[in-house]
């Protein structure tokens, strides 16, 4: 994909998001600053003078952190025909030229004590002598678009076939791919039917808790311990069967690729027509394909999850060559047609 001559494109975080975060770090930092600091002063210090330092203090750390939001984290990626520039107010960082420089990305998603605490989204330029990996404070859907504009869907992805690897502008003809839901479905029925063993369990115990089999003391554990417990059980495996059948719902029956579309189930989505065309790339786990209509309508179809083995297949063992079929008919529709990068 390459940008028209004398257009520029500008790729920045959200102002909102940074201003929202500023504001919180500098309410708790602030308040840190300001009650917590007198207490770490010597006790012969005067409350006049404790409370200057304290305000001195949290007036300092607000303009930090705020400054911080403002102008550090205030990156703006800025592409034209010629080059790629990372800037900050006032400041260059970094600069490539497009002619002599090849454009890749990586996702690195953090987690603390199991909690997700941030994703990183980094920028890998390779140019004569040198590799650069800069992290971009972009957001998911500002990031995608950075790279499917340096680095079009149509140049890079390929295919392995039995007679060897083809790029996706090889690939001709109409072709079909057939998803197979069975593994999502049978989850989604394995789930229900432990929420109904789960019920049922928790009806036989109240049963017996009210035919007066049990001692008065087991009838109290039973109605208020056990019973409920089996509820929220129960609750929790009839949530976990509904999401499971949503997304066995959500897997097409047949995908095919032609010549500068894409039909599903029989529905046809001409590329060049659509808002936009996203592909989970085929190194994740879990594949997507999205498709954003003119009006905005999205339409999500799953082609893959986690976990799969021999005894839970993959629901399009084929994604690569979907992904490199929809890249070859994608020609002509570059800026609509990209890697869906979470």
């Amino acid at each position: 994909m390459s940008t028209p001559s004398g257009e520029q494109v500008v790729f920045r975080g959200s102002l909102a998001r940074r201003a929202l975060g500023a504001l919180v770090l500098s309410a708790v930092l602030g308040a840190l600053a300001l009650f917590a600091l007198p207490s770490f002063l010597p006790v012969t210090t005067s409350r006049s003078t404790r409370a200057t330092l304290a305000i001195t203090a949290a007036v300092i750390v607000v303009a930090l952190v705020w400054g911080s939001a403002l102008w550090y984290a205030n990156t703006r990626v800025i592409v034209d025909r010629d080059a790629v520039e990372i800037r900050r107010p006032g400041q260059l960082l970094h600069r490539w030229e497009r002619s002599n420089a090849a454009f890749t990305s990586r996702i690195t998603k953090r987690y603390t004590n199991g909690i997700p605490s941030g994703v990183d989204r980094t920028l890998i330029v390779e140019s004569p002598g040198r590799r650069d990996e800069v992290n971009v404070p972009l957001s998911r859907e500002a990031f995608t678009e950075l790279v499917a504009l340096l680095s079009p869907l149509t140049e890079h992805v390929a295919v392995r076939e039995a007679d060897g690897i083809h790029t996706a502008a090889s690939l001709v003809g109409t072709r079909s791919f057939s998803p197979d839901a069975t593994a999502v479905r049978r989850s989604a029925r394995r789930a229900g039917v432990a929420a109904a063993v789960v019920v049922a369990i928790a009806a036989v115990a109240i049963a017996v808790a009210m035919s007066g089999v049990l001692v008065r003391d087991d009838r109290e554990i039973v109605s208020v311990v056990v019973v409920p417990l089996l509820l929220v059980l129960a609750v929790i495996l009839g949530v976990v069967a509904l999401v499971t059948a949503a997304r066995a719902r959500s897997v097409p029956g047949r995908v095919d690729v032609s010549a500068g579309a894409v039909t599903v189930d029989g529905q046809t989505f001409f590329l060049a027509q659509q808002r936009a065309v996203r592909l989970s790339p085929p190194a994740y786990p879990r594949r997507r394909l999205v498709v954003v209509d003119p009006t905005g309508t999205t339409r999500r179809w799953l082609l893959g999850l986690p976990g799969s083995s021999k005894r839970t297949p993959e629901i399009l063992p084929a994604y690569p060559d979907l992904v490199a079929a929809v890249a070859a008919a994608a020609v002509g529709a570059e800026q609509i047609v990209r890697l869906d990068l979470e």
